[in-house]
Formats: C-alpha cells, structure tokens, sequence
C-alpha cells in the first residue's frame, strides 16, 4: 500500500509545481493575478505618412512596480512612450513600400513574480503618392498686377535651386504660378499670402494657374516635365516661417505631395523688370531682315490667338536690330488664315484681341515685346522693353508690312520705330 500510495503523490506534487511555476499565477485561490486589456477593438490602421500615435489599455489588479514593455519586430515603429498610464504612444515612418503593412504589437506588462500580455494587430496604409517630396529651397518672382488684375506670386518649391543660368537643378522642383487679391504681408519681402490656391486655368484669386504650373524632375536617368491636371496648395506663416503643402496630379497620372518650412521672398518685378539702356530715340534699321511668326492659339486663355513674332537681320542674327513681338489676335487666326490686319495696341495685363503684351523679364528669359542690337549673334548692350504705343500690320497678297511706334521704359520714354515689308514664315506651335 504504501508503494501505491507513493505512485500516486508522484504526480500530485508534479502537477502543484507547473502551476506555481508559471508566470503571474497567484499563490492561492483567493488571490488575483494582474490582466492587460487593450481597449481599442480588432485591427488598428493609422495612416501611410510619418507621424505619432496612440493605443489605450486597461490593468485589472495591477502589482507595485509594475512596467510596460512595447515590443514588434516592425523597425518602421518607433519611439516607443509609456510615460501616461493607460496610453501607449508611438510613432511611425512613411509608408513608401507600395503596399500596405502591418506588425503585432505586443504589451508586456512586468512584475515582480510574473508578467502579462495583450497584442494588437497594427496596420499602416499604403502611400497613395508616386512622390513624397521635401523640399529644402523657395524662390521666385513677384509681378503685383502686371499681365493680370490680382497680385502674381511666381513661386518655386525645389529640392536643389536654381543653377546659373537660371535653369532647374537636381531633383524635383514645383513651379506655382499663383494669384490672389492680396498684397504682400511685408512688402520688402514679397511671398504669397497663407491661404489655400486650387489648380485653375482661370488665372482667379486664390488659384495657381494651368497653363505654367508644372514639376521638373531632374534625375540621373534624364530630365522630364509634367503640368498638373488637379491640385491643391496650402500655405500658412508664423513670422518669417512659411509653410507650404501640396497634393497634386500631373499628366502622366502621377499623385504628389510636396512639402517647405522656411523663409520665402521672391524677387520683386512689380514696378518693372528691366530698364531700357536706350539714352535716345531709336530707328532701327531693319533692311534685309528675316521675319518669322509662331502661332501659339489660345496661350493666354483669353479667347485670343498668341503669335511671336521676330524680325531678324540676316545672316540670321549676326548682327543689327532685333524685335520679339507678343500680339493677340483674333481667335480666328492660325497658320492657315495668317496674321490678321489691324493696329495691336502695347499694354500691360490686357490679352484682349488687337493687342500686345509690353517687354518683362523673369531670370534671363524675356518675355512680352522687346527690341534689341544683335553683336556678333549675341544679345547685344543695346536693349528696350516695349512698354506702351502701337504695332501696325498689314497684309497685301501675302506680303506683310510691320510698323513698330514704341516707348521704352527708361524715365525719359525714348521712342523706338522701325518699319519691315516681306513674307512671313509661319509655324504652328499650338500643341
């Protein structure tokens, strides 16, 4: 008997030291044991961009000295927080996998004697953009009411700035040709007033126009450039702190988002963007000159077909007087009609029929009307924005004869003519 009874405690006493053995088991029946709960219910989804979040629990019973212990395999969680009873906070990285992912996150609550846990299924979105851009550089240029009834803010948001010659650098840049009816906050320091601007082809208040709006990517693969077909740009300020987002869809169907925090001031070209060297009244000599017309039709979106025109000496721009003339013509006009008849008046901001834009610059590019001497085929010390008068054109059996009576925008408004008859060479360049 006492051989059985032997057998039988064997197991017995086995049994009571698994039990006393596990962890947070209390020693008796009477006794509770602490139990983590998570309050928040199934799968916990926060979303694709970087950023800090939080997941609340609850603890039955809990121990003295008692700790939180996050742990996940997941290297995109970071920055764990379990200062506040009851919260866990923790931040994530973006999302640039292509994909959604997701991790367990397991709360370990430790103590003396024992621990337990809880788990929740984390769950990060997929990044719905193709870019996801800081940039680190804001530049540009500030027109006021030039060429438009609101204030122009030209503005650039770019990982690299601009090079010498004015061109794009590395990386991504986003141009902004943004309008509004609001001046400057700091007219020493022109930058676009905080707002939201939506993507317009109506060049509106609080818009940033279609027609130049674009992103310039500039990789090791080659350069490419892309307008947007929607969009938005959002820009708040705190002192001399600006910060600007956007989300926007290019033509290739790819999605953005563009992100600056810094300090904006553009280049002011509101009271003019060039001054004329001309010290005189000019009649240019334009005897044996080439003419050439590009057609642009509705480029300013004003009902009206654009044509640049350039009378040239020859051989091609050597040497001698050069004009670039911006008109609006009627929107009946193209390469097949040519370039109708009438007097184009020179005005600011008009793009009515029967017009012409006056001479500005931006960079080193110029655009509008402009004259200037050609110097062994280079632009020359000679130069004049046109900046008020008439172009007259007319047209007999195919033959055209150009009648320029300009100002310049020097203080003593010197006065600039010229006269050309011959053919002119058209091109389409409407797509």
């Amino acid at each position: 008997m006492k051989q059985v009874l032997i057998f039988l405690s064997l197991p017995a006493l086995a049994l009571t030291l698994l039990f006393s053995c596990q962890k947070g088991k209390p020693a008796d029946e009477s006794q509770t044991f602490p139990l983590i709960t998570i309050t928040e219910q199934g799968n916990i989804t926060v979303p694709f961009d970087a950023g800090s979040f939080s997941i609340h629990y609850t603890i039955s019973s809990p121990v003295d000295g008692g700790r939180i212990v996050p742990q996940s395999t997941a290297e995109w969680i970071t920055d764990y927080d379990t200062d506040t009873d009851g919260t866990l906070t923790f931040s994530v990285t973006d999302n640039n996998t292509g994909e959604n992912r997701s991790t367990v996150l397991t709360l370990r609550y430790v103590y003396e004697g024992g621990e337990t846990s809880a788990q929740a299924n984390i769950i990060q979105e997929n990044c719905p953009y193709s870019y996801m851009t800081e940039v680190s550089y804001a530049f540009g240029y500030y027109y006021g009411d030039r060429m438009t009834t609101y204030h122009r803010y030209y503005t650039w948001l770019a990982e690299s700035p601009l090079d010498d010659n004015m061109n794009t650098g590395d990386g991504l840049s986003y141009l902004f040709d943004i309008y509004t009816d609001k001046a400057p906050d700091n007219s020493d320091e022109p930058a676009p007033p905080a707002g939201t601007y939506t993507l317009s082809e109506s060049n509106g208040p609080w818009t940033f126009g279609k027609q130049d709006s674009r992103v310039f990517n500039n990789s090791p693969e080659g350069a490419s450039a892309a307008y947007f077909t929607e969009g938005t740009l959002v820009v708040t300020h705190e002192g001399g702190t600006y910060t600007c987002e956007a989300i926007l869809t290019d033509t290739n169907g790819e999605k953005h988002r563009v992100r600056y925090s810094g300090p904006i001031s553009l280049t002011d070209y509101s009271k003019g963007s060039y001054i004329s060297t001309l010290t005189e009244d000019y009649n240019a000599d334009l005897t044996g000159a080439t003419c050439a017309a590009m057609y642009y039709s509705d480029c300013y979106m004003s009902g009206t077909s654009n044509w640049i025109i350039t009378l040239s000496p020859l051989p091609y721009s050597k040497d001698g007087d050069y004009f670039q003339l911006d008109i609006c013509a009627p929107a009946s006009s193209n390469v097949e009609t040519g370039i109708p008849a009438g007097r184009y008046a020179i005005l600011d901001c008009d793009y009515g029929e029967y017009t012409a834009l006056l001479g500005f610059i931006t960079g080193y590019v110029k655009y509008g009307s402009w004259f200037w001497l050609m110097d062994n085929a280079q632009q020359g010390d000679l130069i004049a924005p046109l900046t008020n008068g008439y172009i007259d054109i007319a047209v007999n059996d195919g033959i055209y004869t150009i009648t320029i009576n300009a100002t310049d925008d020097a203080i003593t408004e010197n006065t600039i003519t010229a006269t050309w008859s011959g053919e002119i060479t058209l091109q389409d360049m409407s797509q």
